[in-house]
């Protein structure tokens, strides 16, 4: 008896009919949900409101461009954009790619944004801000994604026959835009190192997170 596995052809075929076959309803929506519940409950816990050190005018915008970038990268990495066909299968490996480096990028244009709508401050913490801020914010990004991951990668357990651990990597930078989000309502820095470093950083730690949870998680058995 052969041990190989199926053939390349067999394989196509397989996963062309997958493909074919609409998305069933997500599984564990009660627990995605809870785990939702539970990464407010963490920020809630886990933050100290410094409004009064930024213009309001650079929190909403950063926070509402972040949120809308974390929105999009979502629905892109779970193949629910307007222009994707139902299917079983979750997007590509090319699409889950674009989701990571489109995290990255927009979330260092959103730092650029913020020391360019308060130049002052920006350009008093490019000379003061210790290495300690830095690290303690970027913490904080990885421990409020942590949950939105979950979240995230929960519902589509068992699912994926092609890449989970790509899939996982796409949730992942997708998770780590919610929390940046979340880091630009909290965090009193709009320095362009610290957003690099503090925000946008975390989001690829978050990513290779994805990347192992998914291969666990997300892989068909």
């Amino acid at each position: 008896m052969s041990d190989r596995g199926p053939s390349e052809e067999l394989r196509a075929r397989v996963l062309a009919a997958v493909r074919s076959e609409p998305a069933p309803r997500a599984h564990g929506r009660g627990a995605a949900a809870a785990l939702a519940a539970g990464a407010v409950v963490v920020f809630v816990a886990t933050t100290r409101p410094h409004a009064e050190a930024r213009p309001v005018s650079v929190v909403l915008g950063t926070a509402g461009a972040s949120a809308i970038l974390a929105w999009l990268l979502t629905r892109a990495a779970r193949g629910r954009m307007p222009s994707d066909r139902a299917s079983m299968l979750p997007p590509g490996d090319r699409r889950a790619a674009s989701v990571v480096g489109a995290a990255v990028v927009a979330l260092a244009l959103v730092a650029l944004g913020a020391s360019l709508g308060a130049p002052d401050l920006a350009a008093l913490e490019a000379s003061s801000l210790p290495l300690a801020a830095h690290v303690a914010c970027g913490a904080l990004v990885l421990l409020q994604g942590a949950l939105p991951l979950l979240a995230l990668l929960w519902p589509g357990r068992g699912t994926d026959p092609r890449s989970p651990a790509i899939t996982g990597a796409a949730l992942g930078a997708a998770a780590g835009t919610w929390a940046v989000m979340l880091a630009w309502l909290r965090c009193p820095h709009v320095s362009p190192a610290h957003g690099m470093l503090a925000h946008a950083a975390p989001v690829l730690v978050l990513s290779a997170a994805g990347a192992l949870l998914g291969a666990r998680l997300l892989r068909m058995r």
